[in-house]
């Protein structure tokens, strides 16, 4: 579910492939008529719910501040796809903090309905630096409990400064593991996952994407599809299209690897274990890195979550500059054929030239 028209979240999909930090990026902006929480005061974040029930969709937007160990303030609002606030007290909330790679826990945290409706509590200690996931648990009427995670690490380096989160050696256990990760992510050819792309001030982007190495015989390729636009890239042609415009076809570069894409961690540093969890059916041993600044970027941090039997990376999350990224891997090498829109250039959907439809 992508979560187009959230005007507290609206962003616009610049579709795009970056290899620092493994993904694509997706420009991230501040809604107009909503005055965006400075950076340097907390993180805050929103995630789409299910909404089990409830007609169209509800996003959650979490709060943490001063996002440290220590005594934390934490709210949480709900909206519906336009943005506008849910009624109060629609749905109880209850949050679970769990530490994943330290041994901190919180669990049945209870924020109350506050006097602008968002549900919020103040002086939350929650001790322990690392990454932690925090749960909120909807309770909505005569419906299951719908949990929808967040991954924030303490201290934020966006609230207190990039060096901040410890980033000691690493040891050898949390070393093998990642290696065994990094080994599988490497030698993917073909693999899909799920996006979610926040800035830490209220946005969030929802992207679905996937990659061919072209090891099995078609061209390499990838595509992205997210906030209404879908980009597709064969060979060395893309197209793009936005939310109800025609396809725009142009001239690409060459098509990014796996192989390429995974080559960017092998100068990661400061490995850590944490818990194991299963995640799609595979117990997964959580192990927390850091890529150290260069001439060029910022430092990132990162936890993966590696297949004690496969050895592949199933989920990951990353906070860096002004970015928190949560991935779901899957479809490990399996076929996937991404091949030019078959609508491209059909009556009712030409194919625009970059001049005449922009892009």
């Amino acid at each position: 579910m992508t979560l187009v028209g959230l005007r507290t979240v609206r962003a616009e999909a610049a579709l795009a492939l970056l290899v620092a930090l493994g993904g694509s990026i997706l420009a991230l902006l501040a809604p107009p008529g909503v005055k965006a929480v400075p950076v340097a005061t907390m993180v805050d974040l929103v995630a789409p719910a299910a909404g089990i029930g409830q007609p169209g969709g509800v996003a959650v937007r979490l709060q943490v501040q001063p996002a440290r160990s220590g005594a934390n303030a934490v709210v949480v609002r709900l909206t519906d796809t336009a943005g506008e606030p849910l009624p109060p007290d629609l749905a109880p909330i209850r949050i679970d903090a769990v530490g994943l790679d330290h041994a901190g826990e919180l669990l049945n945290i209870t924020p109350f309905v506050d006097a602008s409706g968002a549900y919020s509590i103040t002086g939350v200690g929650l001790g322990g630096t690392g990454w932690w996931r925090f749960n909120v648990n909807l309770y909505w009427p005569g419906q299951p409990v719908e949990q929808v995670p967040f991954y924030l690490l303490f201290p934020d380096p966006n609230v207190h400064g990039m060096e901040a989160p410890d980033t000691s050696k690493a040891t050898d256990e949390a070393t093998a593991v990642f290696g065994r990760g990094l080994e599988h992510l490497a030698g993917l050819h073909r693999v899909r996952w799920n996006e979610r792309l926040g800035g830490g001030t209220g946005t969030v982007v929802v992207a679905e994407q996937a990659i061919s190495d072209g090891s099995d015989g078609r061209p390499p390729a990838f595509s992205v599809t997210g906030a209404g636009s879908t980009l597709i890239h064969v060979g060395d042609r893309e197209w793009l299209r936005r939310a109800g415009g025609a396809w725009i076809e142009r001239e690409a570069g060459p098509v990014i690897s796996p192989l390429e894409l995974a080559q960017e961690y092998a100068r990661a540093e400061g490995m850590r274990l944490g818990r194991v969890e299963v995640v799609d059916g595979e117990p997964c041993q959580i192990v927390t890195f850091v890529l150290p600044a260069t001439g060029l970027q910022e430092p990132s941090w990162f936890a993966w979550w590696v297949g004690t039997e496969s050895g592949h990376v199933r989920q990951m999350a990353m906070v860096a500059r002004a970015h928190y990224m949560v991935r779901s891997y899957r479809d490990f090498d399996a076929p996937i054929a991404i091949v030019p829109p078959a609508d491209a250039g059909l009556p009712g959907s030409p194919i625009a030239s970059p001049a005449a439809g922009g892009g």
